[in-house]
């Protein structure tokens, strides 16, 4: 950012009184720039031992298996934004007071948090979107050797989440906390 949204005056680099953090301030108004990470939701819809599956019909990762998700657009809660985009992907509803909370995962490297919630599958009548090339209800086996969306280092949260669904069902206990960075493994 060059400019200060405010005023229009030309921004500098400098940390703002009380801070820690290189910031773009203002030297005329006094505005602080923050750049905060992006907050993406997801909606993990299961059935039995399969997840519903999107194939991304945009780019990132156009034509590549993903689970329903998004970014959070203001004036949401979490749950609604998580249940907007499940609809958006997949024209099927989710009621926002009946999602749970499944996951909380950082991003630093890429300054994005994503946020999961889980549901049974609310029907069989959904379809594909503008969003979509295709929707599947698939199995890990199913899933695996597919092209999905995600990198190596998201296959062992992947199989956990399998992994539950076939011991009975999806631990809404306590939600699952990570933090993966480029070339490492979930915590």
């Amino acid at each position: 950012m060059s400019y200060c949204p405010n005023c229009g005056h030309k921004t500098i680099e400098a940390i703002p009184a009380g801070d820690d953090t290189l910031r773009q301030v203002c030297p005329s108004c006094g505005h602080v720039h923050y750049e905060n990470p992006k907050i993406l939701v997801a909606c993990i819809v299961y059935e039995g031992d399969k997840l519903l599956w999107i194939k991304r019909a945009h780019e990132p990762y156009a034509g590549r298996w993903a689970v329903p998700a998004g970014f959070m657009e203001r004036g949401e809660t979490v749950p609604e934004a998580a249940c907007r985009e499940f609809r958006e992907e997949t024209g099927l509803t989710l009621l926002h007071d009946k999602v749970k909370l499944y996951s909380v995962l950082s991003l630093p490297d890429i300054d994005q948090v994503y946020i999961t919630y889980f549901a049974p599958l609310p029907s069989y009548d959904f379809h594909v979107t503008a969003e979509t090339l295709d929707i599947r209800l698939l199995s890990q086996s199913e899933i695996a050797g597919n092209d999905i969306a995600y990198p190596p280092q998201m296959d062992s949260l992947i199989s956990q989440l399998y992994r539950e669904l076939q011991a009975g069902g999806i631990d809404a206990k306590v939600p699952h906390s990570a933090e993966l960075r480029s070339g490492s493994q979930p915590d």
